[in-house]
């Protein structure tokens, strides 16, 4: 088992003196909406332009200015699809004053039309960002048939998409390494599933938990020096001050999964879930006599070496079975209540999908440039069922106009259920026909976890933030078994060509990070 942890602490103070700024002891703090009074409007640019101060609208369209002279000053908001916004307020010294922002104009037509209001977002983002980000929003993703976020992030300029088996996993951005980016949840730092490698398996995480993503190409001094590609921030879904209750469903069957060529074996109560119910875990036996040593004839007597063998489930066979139809199902459910006379905000996000595929096909291996010669000839027939679920929570609630403490948990889960057997020559081992079987179960999670509050004063703010990230991986009774053709008899039997002919492959990789972070 490979396990590893990290800590990470991180502080961060900014302190401003100036003659100028001593008597400058006034603070204008607001919020920017949408005419319909509900939607927050992220990205929108409000500028001082007499001070030459500006500020960009945060995830719950909040912005504020601190040490401003007492006086009356013009304020200036701009967000694209939307009108000039110019109006007045009046700031008086060590008070706060308050300016909500109602975004009219073209917006009644950006309201109506879901998609024009979420590109405009992303666009405004993108226009705020002091680096070079990309933002694709929610409705970008949803538009199109993406099921994780990986098939989503490859349609933004400069990014390209690493395959493993077919499907989509890996990014890379600007052409480097994907083990030299950075993947962020909530702009926190995940640790990656898989073993030996860096890089976060976007295919992981399901694209119905997504608001945003952004893709920054730069870097800042307030990002981790441990990239050098660029950075993913997936950006989860958060309550947005309304009640709301979405559902969605879709059933379909994909190409190849004809009727009498799907590849299976016996499997656990809870594999449509994506989770194994112990029907596949290392049997007590083994755990109880081996533990952590080597199982070898020198160790263990005759009789420990049998109990463990007959632990093992006997099924090294697939078969057929018939049509798999593959179906999806998401939920959203979001509410408010009142506690202590203040808000409380609660989003719960669902998703899961499962699907099925089928594929027969040749894989030859020749060699040689002129008159190349075969070294393997093998007819491949591959069964896959696929299983992600997504699940996000999060909550926020105001002590005040100025302290407000927020929570999120996310937590994914991707498992693959593959049967592969490939028959053919293969020259390597003599000229025998080989037929070499494959089952295999491999279940992949990600956790993250985030607590953080905002607390505003009458000349600074501090954010601080906390949160734990875990990945896992678990390759559950990854069975191998080779048989080679008899020359004799023509037919099957265990090949003698192979130390191992039966394999069985249990592992297991845990990643874990724990971070706090306060900005001030």
């Amino acid at each position: 088992m490979n396990k590893q942890k990290f800590f990470r602490v991180s502080l961060s103070t900014a302190l401003m003196l100036s003659a100028s700024l001593a008597l400058a002891d006034g603070r204008l703090e607001g919020q920017v909406v949408a005419n319909d009074r509900t939607t927050l409007l992220e990205g929108a640019r409000v500028r001082i332009e007499a001070l030459d101060r500006t500020a960009s609208t945060g995830r719950d369209g909040r912005f504020s200015f601190g040490q401003l002279p007492a006086g009356t000053h013009e304020v200036t908001v701009r967000y694209l699809g939307t009108e000039v916004e110019t109006t007045s307020v009046t700031v008086q010294d060590n008070a706060t004053a308050r300016l909500d922002v109602v975004l009219g104009g073209s917006m009644d037509e950006i309201v109506v039309r879901g998609i024009r209001a979420g590109q405009a977002s992303a666009l405004n983002q993108q226009k705020a960002s002091d680096t070079i980000v990309r933002v694709v929003s929610a409705d970008d993703i949803g538009a199109l048939p993406d099921a994780n976020v990986a098939e989503a992030v490859q349609r933004v300029p400069g990014v390209f998409l690493e395959r493993d088996q077919g499907e989509g996993r890996f990014i890379g951005i600007r052409g480097i390494d994907p083990n030299l980016n950075v993947t962020t949840i909530n702009g926190l730092y995940v640790p990656s599933p898989e073993s030996g490698a860096r890089s976060v398996a976007l295919d992981v995480i399901p694209s119905d938990l997504l608001a945003a993503l952004e893709i920054s190409k730069t870097f800042t001094p307030d990002m981790d020096g441990e990239f050098g590609g660029g950075v993913v921030n997936i950006n989860t879904k958060e309550f947005q001050d309304r009640r709301i209750l979405t559902q969605s469903a879709s059933f379909g069957l994909k190409q190849g999964s004809a009727a009498g060529s799907f590849l299976t074996y016996s499997g656990g109560s809870l594999d449509f879930l994506g989770f194994d119910d112990g029907t596949r875990s290392l049997p007590g036996s083994i755990q109880r006599l081996a533990s952590d040593r080597p199982v070898n004839r020198t160790d263990f007597t005759v009789a420990e070496l049998a109990e463990m063998g007959k632990s093992f489930k006997n099924e090294w066979t697939p078969r057929t079975t018939g049509v798999q139809p593959s179906f999806s199902y998401a939920t959203l459910f979001a509410v408010k209540f009142s506690v202590a006379d203040r808000d409380l905000g609660f989003l719960f996000s669902f998703s899961l999908s499962n699907g099925f595929a089928s594929q027969d096909r040749e894989e030859n291996v020749y060699e040689g440039s002129l008159s190349p010669t075969p070294r393997s000839l093998y007819s491949v027939s591959d069964s896959k069922g696929s299983v992600l679920m997504g699940l996000t929570s999060s909550m926020t609630y105001k002590f005040s106009d100025k302290h407000k403490l927020k929570g999120s948990f996310v937590f994914s889960k991707d498992s693959e259920d593959r049967v592969r057997i490939s028959a053919g020559p293969n020259e390597d081992y003599g000229t025998a026909n080989l037929q070499q079987t494959q089952l295999a179960f491999i279940e992949r999670g990600l956790l993250s976890g985030v607590l953080n509050g905002n607390h505003s004063f009458q000349r600074s703010e501090i954010d601080w933030v906390f949160s734990l990230s875990r990945a896992k991986r678990e390759d559950l009774d990854r069975r191998l078994s080779i048989y080679e053709e008899n020359a004799s008899t023509g037919d099957l039997m265990l090949s003698r060509r192979f130390t191992h002919p039966l394999t069985r492959i249990f592992g297991e990789s845990v990643e874990e990070d724990l971070a706090f972070k306060v900005n001030w």
